[in-house]
């Protein structure tokens, strides 16, 4: 997965809106945009940008930032532009690294369940009909095939794929 601060154009009403959005990897994200896929939470506008974003590397040997409630996900993820890795070796580097991604997805699965309403094996039917305006929007979560989930991303729907971590998984 790879996350990017994006700009959209804005309108003549109202300025540009920064936000975040996560592709499986960049290629995703051009073949997106290209189709006309990503656009503005705030707005709607299909012209989007990347915006220009600072590294999120975790100094070695500290410990994943604590997050505040309600905190932006973007304070959580940032890290001092100094910070650099200093372990004993790139293999202690790549393990603090995937504990402090771990703990990352951790926070991120909480947050969602608290945020969003668990709608499980309905949720792509669902998903389809509130983008329809067959229902009313609402923050939803479930589960989907993949061969539902490629509908809703042709389809246009706002949905977003995640790798969801059991909190029981080890470190």
């Amino acid at each position: 997965m790879i996350h990017y601060r994006l700009r959209c154009g804005g309108t003549p009403e109202g300025g540009a809106h920064e936000f975040e959005g996560w592709f499986a990897d960049s290629a995703a994200y051009d073949d997106q945009k290209d189709r006309g896929l990503v656009s503005c939470p705030v707005c709607g506008s299909t012209q989007v940008e990347k915006a220009i974003m600072a590294p999120a590397l975790a100094r070695g040997g500290a410990p994943a930032p604590a997050l505040a409630e309600g905190a932006p996900a973007e304070a959580a993820l940032a890290a001092p532009p100094e910070a650099a890795f200093a372990g004993e070796g790139p293999l202690e580097d790549a393990i603090r690294l995937r504990r402090q991604i771990r703990e990352h997805m951790r926070h991120l699965r909480r947050r969602i369940e608290a945020e969003t309403e668990d709608v499980g094996q309905g949720f792509a039917r669902q998903a389809l009909e509130m983008h329809r305006g067959l229902r009313e929007d609402r923050p939803i979560r479930g589960k989907a095939t993949p061969e539902e989930t490629r509908e809703l991303l042709e389809e246009g729907a706002p949905v977003t794929p995640l790798p969801w971590l059991d909190d029981r998984e080890e470190n």
